[in-house]
This record gives structure tokens, sequence and C-alpha cells, in this order.
């Protein structure tokens, strides 16, 4: 996971979602998410969900307001849920799809 870390991006954009992905340079995202705030904490859930497995999402750049780097419990999350093989428990705080 960790050669993923550094690629895994948050992004706010102008009509006020936040989305995290996997950047593949340019605001071009693998897997983008929305995060969304739940009465039980936070909960991702795909941007896109009928976009075809091995396609990418480009975001232009004048629809960004702001681009920040995730804390880390929210990019292990993200890359465990959406990105590995291997699923491990999910952490308290932090709502995925199908739990």
């Amino acid at each position: 996971m960790d050669e993923y870390k550094q690629y895994i991006v948050g992004l706010k954009l102008s009509s006020g979602e936040d989305i995290m992905g996997l950047n593949k340079g340019s605001y071009t995202l693998d897997k983008p998410v929305v995060i969304h705030i739940t009465q039980e904490g936070f909960a991702m859930i795909p941007w896109v969900p009928y976009i075809k497995d091995g396609h990418f999402i480009s975001i232009k750049s004048d629809h960004i307001v702001a681009e920040y780097e995730p804390s880390e419990p929210f990019k292990q999350s993200y890359y465990e849920q959406f990105h590995s093989k291997i699923k491990t428990p999910q952490q308290s705080g932090i709502l995925l799809p199908g739990t």
C-alpha cells in the first residue's frame, strides 16, 4: 500500500463535493469516491459507480477549488476498500460501502 499512498489525493470541487481517488496524473482519477458525512462518521461512496473497470475519470482543473492530502486513516480505508485484493476490518468512525 505504501507505494500508492503518495498518489491518493483529495479534491474539493466547485460543486461542493469532496472526492478522493488514486491520481494517475493531471487530475485523472482511478476509482474516485465522494466523501459524505453521516451521523455515524464518514462514508466513501463511488463517485461514478457505473464507470467501466480499468477506465479513469478526468476532472477539468477549472472545477477544482482545492487539492489536499487525505489523512492516513482515510487513505488506508480508501485503498483497502477500492484497490486492495485483501480486505481488512474497517476502522471505527469511517463507514464504507457494503457495511
